[in-house]
């Protein structure tokens, strides 16, 4: 897994087929690679159990897509070091689907969320598939927008796709749930494959090349969603970025992109517009407006967070009553805790 996808097609075109690859010898290594990726690729090999590795893609229900198959994404196949091989758990037809990567800051600030629940569910209803990396903050805001919006949602991981290895493990019922609702999983690393630093950046890689255009909401200047966005640039994909308040570190990286030429994004129409695609699905009718005690709480509500005690005071009810409002609310899709007692419309 630390070899790379540009050394593993060096040696499979020179030892012209997979199991000759599999099988080298030094003397063939030597032959198409460098002593230190040599080195690498024998070290490798010897830490993978082949009989072990097909029983779990077995138990696991994994597909396995290697580079060259009719099921290979095309879009990824195009780029200059494409996966030797994917391995999928769920839906692997989403992977050759519109989509777009929305990636961000894992410290997501409540604008954030909120611009990325603004987006995001319109986008999921419109057809489009929302594809991140499962990490903490945006990204996992992004996968659980999608599918509260019905929409469906690939993640790309740094790690295998089996079950024991999904990183952030906090995570791994959301890549349960992605699978469940019509989604895949996808790594190009092996299962059982854990999760390392340089395995990220090409995790993003892949990221950028099966979508049609990197979506930043909210990223500090060392955040990994930009190395997805400069990807998606070298790729040809378009990017767009979330202005953020110049005053907070987490948007200097988005505010940055949009300083050198990324598309400044505050619809999800700009986006469909700049990709020149209409609505591929129809949208859900629009919910009955709300009434009594529920109308007066969406009413006092907007985009920027409330805490509940203020709700409490403004809609003139006890917090316990409004408490249980707030619930049910929730639970329809009309609000969002979003932490510290603190709640936002999703509703217009």
């Amino acid at each position: 897994d630390d070899v790379g996808a540009r050394n593993l097609h060096r040696l499979l075109t020179h030892a012209r087929s997979a199991d000759a690859a599999w099988t080298a010898d030094r003397a063939m290594l030597a032959g198409c690679l460098s002593p230190r990726a040599t080195e690498r690729f024998l070290a490798t090999r010897a830490t993978i159990n082949v009989s072990a590795l097909a029983i779990t893609v077995e138990r696991e229900d994994i597909a396995v897509i290697p580079w060259g198959d009719a099921y290979y994404p095309p879009m990824l196949a195009q780029i200059p070091d494409p996966p030797i091989a994917l391995f999928v758990r769920g839906a692997t037809a989403l992977l050759r689907e519109r989509a777009i990567a929305v990636v961000g800051t894992r410290a997501a600030t409540p604008y954030g969320i909120a611009a990325t629940e603004l987006l995001v569910g319109p986008l999921a209803r419109s057809g489009l598939v929302i594809t991140s990396g499962l990490a903490y903050g945006i990204d996992a805001n992004a996968h659980a927008a999608c599918m509260n919006a019905g929409g469906r949602t690939v993640a790309v991981l740094g790690t295998g796709v089996d079950r024991a290895s999904v990183y952030p493990a906090a995570h791994r019922a959301l890549a349960e749930r992605i699978i469940a609702n019509g989604g895949c999983v996808v790594s190009e690393y092996v299962p059982g494959t854990m999760g390392r630093p340089m395995h990220f950046p090409g995790r993003n890689r892949i990221v950028a090349a099966i979508t049609l255009g990197t979506l930043v909401i909210e990223a500090p200047e060392d955040s990994g969603a930009l190395i997805t966005a400069e990807f998606a640039l070298e790729f040809g994909r378009e990017v767009f970025a979330i202005p953020g308040p110049i005053t907070a570190p987490t948007s200097r990286g988005s505010n940055e992109l949009l300083r050198k030429g990324a598309t400044p994004i505050t619809t999800s129409d700009e986006i469909l517009d700049a990709l020149h695609l209409q609505i591929l699905l129809p949208l859900p009718a629009a919910a009955p407006a709300l009434t009594g005690l529920a109308g007066r709480i969406i009413a006092a509500l907007g985009n920027e967070p409330t805490h509940v005690d203020d709700l409490a005071t403004h809609v003139h009810i006890p917090t316990p009553e409004l408490a249980a409002a707030l619930t049910t609310l929730e639970l329809d899709g009309a609000v969002r805790d979003i932490g510290g007692g603190r709640y936002i419309r999703m509703t217009n």
